[in-house]
């Protein structure tokens, strides 16, 4: 059938003309001499690329194209795509560059398209299925394939709804670099309408930040009506449903959905409890909000409930008891603590089981009820949580331990935590869902059950770094046999969960593939998602080889940046040395901890070129457009001879090493950027060590340094250099954390700009002696050090793609 366009009609213009194929591109990194205090190796992709040919043209069919379509044939793939009007954009920005505002306009009137397939679960194409892009659709044809011919570069959800099969929503990134003409994705797998459809998502709390955005007021009053905040304490409903709408897709595309609601919810905070370091408490008025979402059940099990002691308590079980949500978890006593929330979904009943392990026993008033105090259900009672799962499970249900336990900002559940959960399962649970800790962990599977051991934060109003990506679980089962499962990230920005894809989600998922592995779990990266693989099932895998030149100067190293090379879906399987003698040579893998250093928009919502975690604005630099070294953007400092400071843009929140929560974490950190002159001053980037807990500085470090002027893209690499641990050293006394600025000097006349991008703080977490490194795959490390004599070398790299099969 012949490919067609549908043209959206509610588009609204941010140019009036129509914008031909003319735009400008950006440049690839080039080889250049790089300052610092060792020898970097640029890396570049091949000059040409090969080109995939576009799916032949098939006669129309039988019956009447939609009334919005249009019969087109696609244009050939090396075109640009022609929007019919420019898609919406920043305001330009009068002090920004020409070339700059040139750059945005060209970016705003040059369309990309998207293309991919539908399947069955079973591999079988999905024909004849409306697949819908924001406002434009497309349908597939016979051989399950679609294809959008032109779309505005705006992350956006795809969406589909097809007869006897359940609703697939994903995020797809669409802002990418004007040298990509199109999108293609992997196939979209449409699963069967039997059994249920599972949604649990992490900690919601809408309290603190929500309503008070300097989180001044006194925990036991309630703040003042805000019209700056997000949720406003006069009207806090509309707010709140903003809080959530970017992800409301996902809830409506499933049966049962799920929270864990760690707050009070009170409009009385006279009782907060006086022991506790953080109590907070979300309004009764933002509860409706929830439902609205799609959710049907919140877990109360934790060790918030009880912020607002015994008065608070009875708020919160009156106020989510009339929203008519199901829950368990808390109670006024421990027999109403431990009693489950039973539902029935798709002929099968289903017993959720609340618990918390987080218990506040240093404190007189602790968090967890017993027979004279309510609180949460105790989940170190593991005598009472075993003979309720297996009760349960006597009587035809299947139990769900949803399970608040483990260490805040832990890479890996501790041991006990682990055994807790296996216990539970030994106990009966059919499945296990935890938090706690605020960022996700992997997943793992005992005795056949499936457990996800932490989901992190989803909508919450922490300002720390690690907690920014969430994590939701999508569980299809039948009873007690899960047919299918998906880890779906989400970017918590200003606190509100969004749909995320891009580098930001693969580069997550990559790493949460790794941990999962730990678990017994086989992850397949995708996109936007991560498709968990039944136990009976491996991924389909390929690979491919680069050969890399590494020089190793003088002193002995090379850093190799493989991002440019690596493909979607992709990780490092082998990196070998070859060119001379090897022995004693030392190869380093190393991945990218901090995560926002590329400035590229990576989330779906409205809002573009955002960078929320750096301080950009005037007289500190601005995302831009202009020739990035990778994707759609970069960061530019913009100074004039005649300005007395250098342009500073500082990284928002602190940079915790991740492992900080298990003991020292890797310090064996470097810092790696490109940088580009137009005419720019000096530039350099300054560390001060911190703590993770309070904040003494302990030292500074200013590292990246490059003199300035005109350049094209440069690598620059630097060692972090942390000061030394105190005898006893804990959170609140070691330099375990870093505050990041960077600076662009006043150049030496007229006006000048520097542009940064793909900013990375490399963790070096595997090395090999005698010139071979050979890792699982999948995971995220993309950087390989190279110790080794000076000299040239070549650096055979093996990637290795993962596939759902």
């Amino acid at each position: 059938m012949a490919w067609r366009r549908w043209w959206p009609t509610v588009w609204v213009a941010a140019c009036l003309v129509a914008c031909g194929p003319g735009a400008s591109t950006p440049k690839s990194g080039q080889e250049a001499v790089t300052p610092g205090d060792e020898p970097v190796t640029p890396v570049t992709p091949p000059d040409d690329p090969p080109k995939e040919e576009p799916p032949p043209p098939e006669p129309p069919p039988e019956e009447e194209p939609p009334p919005d379509e249009t019969a087109e044939e696609p244009p050939p793939p090396e075109e640009d795509p022609v929007l019919t009007a420019c898609a919406p954009e920043p305001a330009a920005d009068a002090t920004v560059p020409e070339a700059e505002r040139t750059a945005r306009h060209d970016y705003a009137c040059t369309g990309i398209a998207l293309e991919g397939s539908l399947v069955s679960t079973a591999g079988t194409p999905v024909a004849d299925v409306v697949v819908k892009v924001g406002d434009a659709q497309a349908r597939t044809n016979a051989t399950g394939h679609f294809r959008f011919p032109v779309l505005p570069r705006h992350n956006r959800l795809l969406t589909v709804e097809a007869d006897g099969f359940r609703p697939a929503v994903v995020a797809v990134e669409l802002r990418r670099s004007l040298t990509e003409k199109r999108v293609t994705l992997p196939p979209v797998r449409l699963s069967p309408k039997d059994g249920v459809r599972m949604l649990f998502a992490g900690d919601v709390s809408l309290g603190r930040r929500f309503l008070d955005p300097d989180d001044t007021t006194p925990r036991n009053q309630m703040p003042p009506d805000d019209p700056a905040a997000l949720i406003r304490v006069s009207d806090p409903l509309p707010g709140t449903k903003a809080v959530f709408t970017h992800v409301r897709p996902y809830f409506q595309a499933a049966d049962f959905r799920a929270v864990n609601l760690e707050t009070p919810v009170t409009d009385h905070p006279a009782t907060p409890h006086d022991e506790k370091a953080y109590a907070f408490f979300t309004l009764p008025g933002s509860l409706p909000a929830l439902p609205w979402l799609g959710v049907d059940y919140v877990s109360l099990g934790n060790n918030h409930v009880y912020d607002y002691l015994a008065p608070g308590l009875e708020d919160t079980l009156t106020h989510v008891a009339a929203t008519g949500m199901a829950f368990s978890g808390a109670g006024q006593n421990e027999d109403q603590a431990f009693m489950p929330a039973r539902v029935s979904l798709a002929g099968a009943n289903y017993s959720l089981v609340s618990m918390c392990s987080i218990t506040g026993s240093a404190h007189d008033q602790q968090y967890v009820a017993g027979s004279n105090q309510g609180g949460a259900a105790d989940a170190r009672n593991l005598t009472r949580a075993s003979a309720l799962l297996a009760a349960e499970k006597a009587q035809g249900r299947v139990p769900v331990a949803v399970l608040h336990t483990g260490v805040e900002y832990s890479v890996r559940p501790s041991t006990p935590t682990a055994q807790r959960m296996r216990d539970l399962v030994d106990a009966g649970a059919g499945l296990v869902i935890a938090h706690h800790p605020h960022i996700p962990q992997g997943f793992a599977r005992h005795e056949g059950v499936l457990m996800a051991q932490s989901l992190g934060n989803f909508a919450f109003d922490q300002d720390r770094m690690e907690t920014m990506v969430g994590l939701m679980a999508e569980v299809e089962a039948s009873g007690t046999r899960v047919n299918r499962a998906r880890a779906v990230p989400v970017y918590i920005e200003d606190y509100r969960p969004r749909p995320v894809a891009g580098d930001l989600a693969e580069n997550f998922l990559r790493n949460l593939a790794e941990l999962s592995r730990e678990g017994g779990v086989e992850l397949v990266p995708q996109p936007s998602w991560g498709e968990l693989l039944p136990e009976d099932r491996h991924a389909a895998v390929s690979e491919r080889t680069v050969d890399v030149p590494v020089t190793v100067d003088a002193n002995g190293r090379a850093t190799v940046d493989l991002r440019p090379l690596r493909h979607e879906g992709e990780s490092i399987a082998v990196a070998k040395l070859t060119g001379a003698d090897v022995t004693g040579v030392r190869l380093k893998a190393g991945r990218d901890v901090l995560l926002h250093g590329d400035f590229e928009d990576h989330d779906v919502d409205d809002d573009a070129n955002e960078a929320p975690r750096w301080s950009v604005g005037p007289n500190a630099g601005y995302v831009c457009q202009d020739g990035p070294h990778r994707g759609a953007a970069a960061l530019c400092q913009r100074r004039a001879a005649s300005d007395s400071r250098s342009a500073a843009v500082k990284l928002v929140n602190r940079f915790r090493p991740p492992g900080f929560a298990e003991g020292p974490p890797n310090r064996d950190l470097t810092a790696v950027a490109w940088l580009k002159g137009q005419g720019g001053g000096a530039f350099s980037a300054k560390v001060q060590y911190l703590p993770v807990e309070s904040y003494t500085l302990f030292g500074e470090q200013t590292l990246l340094r490059h003199d300035g002027g005109t350049y094209d893209w440069t690598l620059v690499a630097e060692d972090l250099r942390f000061p030394a641990d105190p005898p006893k050293p804990d959170l609140w006394n070691a330099p375990w954390a870093l505050d990041l600025t960077l600076n662009t000097a006043p150049p030496k006349s007229g006006q000048g700009v520097t542009a940064v991008d793909d900013l990375a703080l490399v963790a070096w977490e595997k090395q090999a002696t005698g010139g071979t490194l050979t890792q699982q795959t999948p995971h995220a490390r993309d950087f390989v050090r190279v110790e080794a004599p000076a000299g040239t070398y070549t650096l055979r790299v093996t990637f290795r793609e993962h596939r759902v099969p």
